[in-house]
């Protein structure tokens, strides 16, 4: 946790690689810290988001905010893809799939302003300059 214990609140989750934490200042952000000798993680997304960001495509990526190399990353903090029937969710994962973003799961899915988003895209050597018009997936209510 090498620095981030400064922007780290309250944490929210682990997987393998990260740990996930509230950003201690700022609630609409969160602060991924990667665990010993997964640092990777965090630079593959930043590298992807910072690629990435000026494509139509960015809009389906959580947006990082801060990246401290070794560290953690800083990125804006979606809301828990919806409870819905499989067939549906897999269906999405199928899209994402196609797009390039090889192991899909559930989880490394949120809602950002009404998008379904990836929160977790830390594929190096993703390529996805093809797609100038990706299909948004909008939520509706």
């Amino acid at each position: 946790m090498t620095g981030s214990y400064y922007v780290c609140g309250r944490k929210l989750r682990c997987g393998w690689y990260r740990c996930v934490y509230q950003h201690r200042y700022v609630h609409d952000l969160i602060v991924k810290v990667a665990k010993k000798d997964s640092c990777a993680k965090n630079e593959n997304e930043y590298k992807v988001w910072q690629k990435y960001k000026h494509f139509p495509v960015s809009q389906l990526l959580c947006p990082c905010v801060e990246y401290v190399p070794g560290s953690y990353i800083v990125t804006k903090r979606c809301s828990p893809m919806p409870d819905w029937p499989a067939h549906v969710v897999q269906s999405y994962i199928e899209q994402f799939k196609n797009l390039g973003f090889s192991d899909v799961q559930r989880e490394d899915l949120g809602v950002l302003s009404g998008r379904l988003v990836m929160v977790d895209y830390a594929i190096p050597n993703v390529k996805l300059e093809k797609f100038v018009s990706p299909v948004f997936v909008t939520l509706v209510e």
